[in-house]
């Protein structure tokens, strides 16, 4: 993976999942596309009554343990910007089936990256796409272009590859819950 390239991973997944997803992103690249896949007007107000204020959690040795930053998750327009200290990141949340989003993860001028969301009542448990896993998955893999550890969506790319995804997913290590204002 390019420097370049890696640098910027890791600050969006720093603003984007908290620390958990950063040590995610850092053991591996996730799906990514230019342009990105899905337009504005694609979005879904997934957090929808959650309000604004989020912590991350990440599971590990087999108990969920709170991050320290929290995340501010603004929505604007159809996609929301998520906040933190350290900076911000638009989020579309793109709706495949009952309580299930692909998450667009974009900033300026840099290619989108993705990851699978869940909405379980007021829990939303993310499942970044991780490179390694997707070359798994021969269906899916049939329209990403893998090139070392990146791998780049095709133009071909669709909701029912995410799908296809979706069905085989290990079980969630990181999610984010609303904080009380």
């Amino acid at each position: 993976m390019k420097r370049e390239n890696m640098m910027r991973l890791v600050t969006m997944a720093g603003r984007w999942l908290g620390l958990a997803g950063l040590a995610l992103w850092l053991a591996g690249c996730v799906l990514q596309a230019e342009p990105p896949l899905f337009a504005e007007e694609q979005g879904a107000a997934a957090l929808k009554g959650l309000g604004t204020q989020f912590a991350n959690y990440s599971l590990r040795n087999g108990a969920w343990e709170k991050e320290d930053e929290v995340m501010e998750m603004r929505p604007v327009e159809q996609h929301y910007e998520a906040v933190t200290p350290t900076g911000s990141t638009s989020l579309l949340f793109v709706p495949m089936e009952e309580d299930w989003f692909v998450v667009q993860g974009s900033e300026p001028g840099k290619p989108a990256a993705y990851l699978l969301a869940e909405r379980q009542d007021k829990t939303v448990f993310l499942y970044p796409l991780m490179c390694t896993e997707l070359k798994k998955i021969a269906d899916v893999a049939a329209h990403i272009r893998f090139e070392g550890d990146d791998c780049i969506a095709g133009k071909d790319f669709s909701q029912a590859d995410f799908a296809a995804i979706s069905a085989s997913l290990p079980d969630p290590t990181m999610k984010m819950e609303p904080v009380a204002p």
